[in-house]
């Protein structure tokens, strides 16, 4: 919920490419026997796309690093997955033909051959918003459905300001865009409320699941 797929999306549109999306279930589509077969369809298919951007979202499960635990416990099929899916990518990227991205929630899992430049040549951190990326966000929400002008936002008080950028913390754009929608839709509206939808809307996104990952 950071904005992986936004982010791939935009690199499209800069661009003027098409966008595809690979996902596991595309690997899967034939069953797990036919994995690997179905891995060479689809780079072959890639490979004759014209100016595209894909997009291979959350495919950690056949890039893991080769020397983890989690690896060794696979079924000896997806095994094979990893070092495959080296060659296919370094093909992918000599070839360039179109640009790709992954993207993963677990990038420490990923094997350390598949992330040296010459296969992914640029790794970018992407964070949940910030406070002050969080209330522009809110801000450009409420007036595009209409819920209030921009100089009424800008005209409130910090500590509303405040209130809503904590009680938006750990919220993404689509969380953030869900709640205001709602929002809107309520006979009466007032910023309060509009802090206590957004502190009680469940969160997809842990402090302890970024922690995990920088210590590592």
């Amino acid at each position: 919920g950071t904005g992986k797929t936004t982010i791939a999306r935009s690199v499209a549109a800069a661009v003027d490419h098409r966008m595809i999306t690979i996902t596991v279930s595309d690997f899967l589509a034939s069953g797990g026997a036919q994995v690997e077969a179905r891995a060479k369809d689809i780079f072959i298919m890639l490979m004759a796309q014209p100016a595209c951007v894909v997009l291979f979202d959350e495919i950690d499960h056949f890039l893991l690093d080769r020397d983890s635990e989690r690896y060794s416990k696979q079924d000896t099929v997806f095994q094979f997955m990893t070092p495959g899916m080296l060659t296919k990518l370094a093909d992918l990227r000599q070839s360039e033909s179109l640009i790709f991205i992954v993207a993963t929630n677990y990038e420490d899992r990923i094997d350390p051959a598949i992330k040296r430049t010459g296969r992914i040549d640029r790794r970018y951190l992407v964070l949940p918003p910030d406070a002050t990326k969080r209330l522009k966000i809110i801000e450009s929400l409420l007036v595009k459905y209409n819920v209030c002008n921009l100089s009424c936002f800008q005209d409130l008080d910090d500590e509303i300001k405040q209130n809503l950028s904590d009680a938006s913390l750990f919220l993404g754009f689509s969380d953030i865009k869900a709640v205001i929608q709602t929002f809107g839709k309520k006979a009466s509206q007032d910023f309060v409320s509009l802090a206590k939808i957004l502190e009680e809307r469940a969160r997809t996104i842990s402090l302890e699941a970024y922690q995990s990952r920088f210590i590592a």
